[in-house]
């Protein structure tokens, strides 16, 4: 029996021996069980579906929110960030190996570009839309069976292609071990699942939805806590940015050190936010391991050369990327449904610009000030957040760049709080993003899936406004 089965087996047997671990559904019940058994009123009105509103309310209340929530992971993820802000911010060095690992994931993601021009011309793949950047995904999907494929099937592709494996081999070695290495350490120290640490560890390296490849065997075995955490912080972003979009920033003006710090600093941000939201009440199938796809578990059995797994990674890609071009669409569609509804009311009104984009100006703007932005320009930077929020980050620093260059620029402190906070995936788009990869690694959850993606994407949104008021 392979590992990834063993684990799997190990956990199921463990939760049916335990008195202690139950769903949360099975919590509720065996409470209000426990608490009525000698009360045949009672236990009467919780037949016919008549438990008492309040007494359920405050047990919940009290028995997940406190009681069950895992203090010690909130404890240290917001320790974490403090001193991650510390190591990269104050030493030359944590910044310097953090931007190397981005620009490595980066530049081999980046090779998917010359691939595309085969189908499109050149200055089609320089426009960036989105369809063609998202066709790439099939390219990623190699990246992982690279990362997680056993040496024996590169080996074996080496044969013909010496150059190219060599130079494979040796980001294979430097990306696996920064993930194993950094996963191993939030596993150890934050006590989550195995699954949880990995794609903490890689999300801030490769692409929104990327990370979840490398547990994909797990994601549909994951417990919704996981599958929360997997949303609003590590394998789809929402509190991070990708290696690959670095470059773009940094030519609209913003300075990498902001940009990588940030993106390390919600990590375990996210996670102790996201463990708050939804704290873990089953028990993880990779709880007490750190396993990485190898591809083993798929049906049909494992590769039987590196040819046969970059045909599975490119074909599984494909699926994906359809999965989050549909999803984008209906969600964006719906967006702008809403905003001609809200224009159209403003209008009988006499509000004749009445959107989302100007309703979440004024949302955030006590959120803006407990940022610490300066008062004068407050609602500038609020403005900008929910610019990133309505549309995405991208639009929400092109528009920073405007306000620096034009007669009234922000003050260096409004900058900085900006530049943090507009840092990560959580947009109403990305949201399609979320459901689009998610759905598609794991079918059978697509409805708690669909449910549980707002939440993810408010506490990734969260993340990072908490990053930026440290900066």
């Amino acid at each position: 029996m392979d590992t990834a089965n063993t684990v799997i087996t190990d956990a199921y047997l463990e939760r049916q021996q335990s008195p202690y671990v139950f769903s949360e559904k099975e919590i509720i019940m065996r409470d209000v069980t426990d608490d009525t058994k000698n009360d045949s009123v009672e236990h009467n009105e919780i037949a016919d579906g008549s438990v008492p509103h309040k007494k359920l309310t405050t047990w919940v209340l009290v028995g997940t929110a406190v009681l069950i929530l895992g203090w010690p992971t909130v404890i240290i993820g917001l320790f974490f960030q403090q001193v991650i802000a510390l190591f990269v911010l104050k030493t030359g060095a944590g910044f310097s190996i953090f931007r190397w690992i981005a620009t490595l994931a980066s530049d081999f993601l980046g090779e998917a570009n010359p691939a595309a021009e085969f189908f499109f011309d050149a200055e089609t793949i320089a426009k960036h839309w989105f369809f063609v950047a998202y066709l790439t995904t099939a390219w990623n999907n190699y990246f992982f069976r690279l990362i997680c494929a056993d040496d024996v099937l590169l080996r074996s592709y080496a044969i013909h292609h010496q150059e190219i494996v060599k130079r494979h081999l040796f980001i294979k070695f430097c990306l696996k071990s920064e993930f194993s290495c950094s996963a191993y350490f939030f596993y150890k120290t934050m006590n989550i699942s195995g699954a949880e640490a990995i794609v903490a560890a890689a999300s801030p390296w490769i692409g929104q939805g990327e990370s979840a490849c490398l547990v994909r065997p797990f994601v549909d075995l994951s417990t919704e806590s996981e599958l929360h955490l997997f949303m609003a912080s590590e394998a789809l972003g929402f509190s991070t940015i990708s290696g690959s979009v670095l470059s773009v920033y940094i030519n609209l003006g913003v300075p990498p050190q902001n940009l990588v710090t940030s993106s390390v600093m919600s990590i375990p941000a996210s996670i102790a936010i996201s463990k708050m939201r939804i704290p873990e009440l089953d028990v993880p199938v990779t709880r007490g391991s750190v396993i990485v796809d190898r591809g083993h578990e798929e049906k049909g059995g494992p590769p039987v050369n590196a040819l046969h797994a970059f045909s599975r990674g490119a074909t599984f890609g494909l699926i994906v990327a359809g999965q989050i071009l549909a999803n984008v669409l209906t969600i964006l569609a719906l967006v702008y449904t809403i905003n001609g509804l809200l224009t159209w009311i403003g209008r009988g009104f006499g509000i004749h610009q009445l959107t989302l984009e100007l309703i979440l100006g004024y949302v955030f703007y006590p959120v803006t000030f407990f940022m610490g932005v300066p008062r004068p320009e407050i609602l500038q930077v609020s403005r900008l957040l929910a610019t990133k929020f309505y549309a995405n980050e991208f639009v929400a620093y092109k528009n920073l760049q405007m306000i620096m260059i034009s007669n009234t620029p922000l003050t260096p402190r409004a900058f900085t709080i900006a530049s943090y906070a507009l840092c990560g995936f959580a947009n109403l788009g990305s949201l399609g993003i979320q459901i689009g990869v998610l759905s598609a690694l794991a079918p059978s959850r697509s409805r708690i899936i669909a449910r549980i993606a707002p939440s993810a994407m408010i506490c990734g949104f969260i993340a990072t406004m908490q990053t930026a008021a440290i900066a």
